[in-house]
């Protein structure tokens, strides 16, 4: 074979792999980095391809079609800036990107060692009786999250959970007992004889139950002393209306009624009504005298049966010291018993 031809064979096989190389990728992708982003990881559509440099634009021969830019880097183990891009690749046509990485966020080993930090703490407030915690550590454990998942623990941590919102409550209702509500009063009987939030004590119960049953008879007297005053003051006024009905001045108020709807009706002029009043009213006047006269001990023996029938509810409260006075007046008082709740364990 001639030098020529060898020439030419050589030449051939130099400039094959490039011929194959464009064959294979039908455009490029060019990155330009900033110099802060040095070292950066770039990957194509999931796989590594280069890192950023300073010394320029990094270019990369891509497949036409969908393409998912992403360029990563870390600051440290627990955090990483990212940038990504999504575009259509066309055969042919070169795609330019200026690469802007993100502000640092936490990466996954971030978000772990973030979990297990919100874990610990949520541990010890538990530990030290937070219900609210108590209910996330039962949670965190349930899900796994920042520790290793463990039904067991999380079972642990809801009975917990459970033991000390019954000692709240009890705690609470203890402060409403002693502050007088009776439905505070008979939930620490049930507490005391069932063990609910607080220890078994038969003789707590029983002195709550007295309590309850004391401010109950104090509650139904006060009730029956408020409806006897209220039917007291009913009946202090139908008596009132029954005593003007036979008033001492029964006839003369009649005249005096006759002579104001004189004044008050229309028609004839004031000096025809003040002439008719005047030429009446004398013997009117001594007319209604004289029957209110005759008829004084009539009304008087009727005013005394009126009074007679209502004075035996009048009376009660007419005495401030009566009996249902007393009663009525009496209002729950708070008792100056410390407060103890010891938690049922």
């Amino acid at each position: 074979m001639t030098m020529k031809k060898l020439l030419f064979v050589f030449v051939f096989l130099l400039f094959l792999p490039g011929i194959s190389q464009a064959e294979d990728f039908e455009t490029v992708v060019r990155l330009t980095c900033t110099p802060k982003d040095q070292g950066a990881q770039i990957s194509i559509n999931g796989s590594f391809k280069a890192e950023c440099s300073t010394g320029g634009p990094v270019n990369i021969f891509i497949p036409a079609g969908s393409t998912r830019v992403e360029v990563k880097k870390m600051p440290d183990a627990y955090h990483e800036q990212i940038f990504t891009e999504h575009f259509t690749a066309v055969a042919g046509v070169p795609k330019r990107i200026n690469v802007v990485l993100s502000e640092p966020q936490l990466n996954a080993a971030g978000r772990e060692a973030e979990a297990r930090d919100n874990f610990n703490e949520q541990l010890a407030a538990a530990k030290n009786g937070d219900i609210a915690a108590m209910e996330t550590v039962a949670s965190l454990y349930s899900q796994g999250k920042g520790v290793k998942q463990d039904s067991n623990e999380a079972s642990h941590w809801r009975q917990q959970l459970a033991v000390a919102k019954e000692v709240a409550a009890a705690e609470k209702d203890l402060k409403e007992a002693y502050g007088g509500k009776l439905e505070a009063m008979e939930s620490m009987v049930k507490r005391y004889k069932t063990g609910q939030g607080v220890d078994k004590d038969e003789a707590a119960a029983g002195l709550w139950q007295e309590k309850a049953n004391d401010l109950k008879e104090k509650k139904r007297l006060q009730q029956l002393a408020a409806e006897k005053r209220s039917r007291t003051i009913s009946n202090q006024r139908s008596m009132e209306s029954e005593l003007a009905k036979v008033s001492y001045r029964k006839n003369q108020k009649a005249f005096d009624d006759w002579v104001g709807s004189m004044n008050s009706t229309g028609g004839a002029s004031d000096a025809g009504k003040a002439l008719v009043v005047s030429v009446i009213s004398l013997p009117a006047i001594a007319g209604a005298l004289v029957l209110d006269t005759v008829s004084f001990p009539t009304r008087v023996i009727e005013r005394h049966k009126i009074k007679k029938k209502y004075e035996a509810h009048a009376g009660a409260w007419a005495r401030p010291n009566s009996m249902l006075a007393k009663v009525y007046s009496q209002q729950p008082q708070e008792t100056g018993e410390p407060l103890v709740v010891i938690a049922a364990r």
